[in-house]
This record gives C-alpha cells, structure tokens and sequence, in this order.
C-alpha cells in the first residue's frame, strides 16, 4: 500500500476520534442540563440600571452569605466571581419556590414560628392561616377576624400567635383590638379589650412585635400612641406618645430594652423600655417610613421609606451608615439571623438581597406578580417567606451546605 494511501487513512480515523470526542462531550453537558446540575445563562438588568444576573434563591443567599459577601463589590470591568460549588440538591430538597395558596386578598402579614416549623399569614380576606413549612400545606385556618387582617406576630417561645385588624371603630364600646391564639390548644386564648371615650375609637393595631423575653406586646396603629400590652394579664402595662401620625412600624432590639418605631411623619424613634422615655428621634424622610427592623446584634437598624431609599443607622448613635437606592418604594424587611443578607419587598414585586455591609444589591428574584407586601426569614437562616397583593404566600428555598454554613 503506497504511503499516501496509508497517511489518509491515519487523517480520516483521527478526524472520526475527534469527531466522537465532541458528541460525547455535548452529550454529557446536555444530560447535565437536563440533570439541573448545570444551567444555561441568562442575562437581566436590574431596573437601577446595574447589570444583576437572575438565579435561583438557594443561588443568591448562598452567594450573599458566603465569607466572600462582605467584600467590596468588584469593578463592572473585572471577571465575574467563580460560582460557589458542591451545592446539588439532594432528591428529598423542597423545590426553589413553594407557592402557598389559600388566600383569596391580599396578604399582609407573614412570620416564621421561632422553631421554624411553621409560618403564619394573614390578609384582607380576613384570615389568618397557619402552614406547615416542611410541606408547604395549610394546617389550619384560624376562625376568621372581623376584618382584615393587618399584622401578626409569633410569640418568642412559639405558644402564641397574636393578630390584629388594624380598622376597629367603636366609640364607647369595649371591644377586642388584639386577638391572642393558642397554638397547642388550637383556640383563642385571650383578646386585648379597649374601652375608649364617647367621642373616640380603639383603633386596632397596625403592626404589632414581642419583646424578646414574650412579657411585652408592643401594638402600634392610626391613633398614633404606641401601647404595651402584659401578654400574661392581657391588660395595657402603659403608653408611648408615638408619632405625630400614624404608628407603622414596631421592632424590639435583642436585648429588650430599646423598642423602634416608625411612622408616616417620616421619623424613626428609639425607646428606652424601661423608663418609657424617648431615647432618639431620628428624622429619616419627608414621606412615610414603611419598616423598621433591627440587625440580629442589635448594633444597626434598618428602615424603609417612601422616598425610594433604606437607609442604615448605628442604633447606638443614630448616625447615618449608608443609604441604599431602590427605583420602587420597599415596604418590608427583614435581615437574615447571621445579619448577612438585607432582604427587602416592595411596589415592583422583586424579592431583594442586600449586602447591608456593602449597600451592594446582589441579588434580585422574581415571582410575585403584584407588590410584595411582607417578609420573613426562617430562623435558621435556610428559607424566605413573603406575601403580597397577588394573594398569594411564598415560600423560597435554598439547600444548606458547608459553602454557606461556615
């Protein structure tokens, strides 16, 4: 056999082995598309303008919690960060996001119970639904409220779950403003009565938050004093004076002993519990302020406003840290347990995650299809809750694992 002969053989099975290496290659990064281990890339533009890559939640609190989190945000012009890796989901893992489906209005009010386990929600269809988070089902809906629902809270130690309307009006009258629900006993298992003057009404509250021990049940609402209730007597232990307006926004400090409001006079107040007296007035706004929340040391505090902005305060100070932008006005926050991850919900129903060390947005996810009203985070860091003017509850998940745990 001539040697041209022989050298063209040699070229065209060489070209076949390469040709077979490549359909085996596409094959094997197909399967692991289909698999969900990789995924194909999608481009999104934050409505600030800043190029924000979409991702799963399990993506984006991953990220924002990582060590790496509190770094200074990189140069657009700089390569983007290696993805965090050996996070696959285990076959048993809830899926990214749970749409929990009971409501037939608006939801208000949302809150994790402290162990986890469950999540309360409450809306303008007057109902108040407990939900078994590990299956995303509606355990038990309460007996409904006399109107709509506008906030709820858990009790520290899980027995209680209190709610409130937030439109009661009856001059004269002694009527329930707070209803307190046994979650053992599966019954109501006190209501706060007021009794007010002829010529007022007892607004019930707007917004309501437990002191840290469970004693104190700070309600705050339209006739703008801020009251405190004794949980175990059911009575009102006493008053602030509260806002110039309306009562927004109620948040204890870890310790107990500082209570922060928010108001629709655009003002954040600090409260020494003890004393009663006012500690701070800080003047955060022209517009209302939507939410207040401290970090988990106690050291920040957080608000949202109507201006457009959260800002970040020195709890201790009052000194302004840092103010964060947003195109649509964010009504709830919360922070993550480890204070790692701001999370924020508003008009343009995004679900967003700030690095409150940075101000840096890093995430933002989609699937509310109205505006988010309210936020929650599990207190073991691992899930979201949020409710809105879709109707609707969700649930966002996200495996833990060691690139997020440490």
């Amino acid at each position: 056999m001539s040697y041209r002969r022989i050298s063209r053989r040699r070229r065209a099975r060489r070209r076949a082995w390469r040709v077979g290496i490549a359909l085996a290659a596409m094959l094997a990064v197909g399967g692991l598309i289909a698999g969900g281990t990789l995924a194909p890339p999608a481009d999104g533009v934050a409505e600030h303008g800043a190029s924000i890559q979409p991702m799963t939640v399990a993506d984006a609190v991953a990220a924002a919690a990582s060590p790496s989190a509190s770094a200074e945000p990189r140069p657009s012009g700089d390569p983007p960060a290696p993805a965090v890796q050996g996070r696959s989901p285990s076959p048993d893992a809830p899926p990214p996001v749970q749409v929990l489906a009971g409501h037939s209005a608006a939801v208000n009010a949302v809150a994790f119970s402290p162990d986890g386990r469950l999540i309360a929600s409450g809306g303008d269809d007057r109902k108040v639904i407990l939900w078994e988070r590990a299956g995303a089902r509606e355990l038990l809906t309460l007996p409904p409220a006399p109107a709509a629902v506008a906030a709820l809270a858990f009790s520290p130690d899980g027995r209680f779950l209190a709610w409130s309307t937030g439109t009661v009006f009856a001059p004269g009258e002694a009527v329930p403003v707070i209803w307190l629900w046994d979650i053992a006993a599966r019954r109501i298992a006190n209501k706060f009565v007021e009794t007010p003057p002829d010529h007022h009404g007892a607004y019930s509250p707007r917004t309501l938050t437990f002191s840290p021990d469970g004693q104190t049940l700070a309600a705050g609402g339209d006739d703008r004093l801020i009251r405190l209730w004794d949980v175990g007597e059911g009575s009102l232990r006493g008053t602030l004076p509260g806002h110039a307006d309306a009562t927004t926004s109620l948040a204890f400090a870890a310790d107990g002993l500082t209570l922060a409001s928010g108001g629709s006079d655009g003002e954040v107040k600090l409260w020494h519990l003890a004393t009663g007296a006012l500690a701070a007035t800080i003047p955060v706004s022209s517009r209302w302020v939507r939410a207040v929340v401290f970090a988990p040391d106690g050291k920040g505090l957080a608000s949202a406003e109507e201006d457009r902005t959260i800002k970040l305060w020195d709890a201790a100070s009052g000194r302004l840290l840092r103010t964060l932008s947003d195109q649509r006005w964010p009504r709830s926050l919360a922070f993550s347990p480890n204070g790692r991850i701001l999370i924020s919900g508003g008009q343009d129903a995004l679900l967003k995650l700030w690095n409150p060390a940075t101000g840096e947005l890093q995430r933002q996810v989609s699937g509310h299809t109205e505006p988010i009203f309210c936020v929650a985070y599990a207190p073991d860091g691992s899930s979201i809750v949020s409710g809105g003017a879709d109707n609707t509850v969700r649930l966002w998940n996200y495996e833990r694992s060691s690139q997020v745990s440490r």
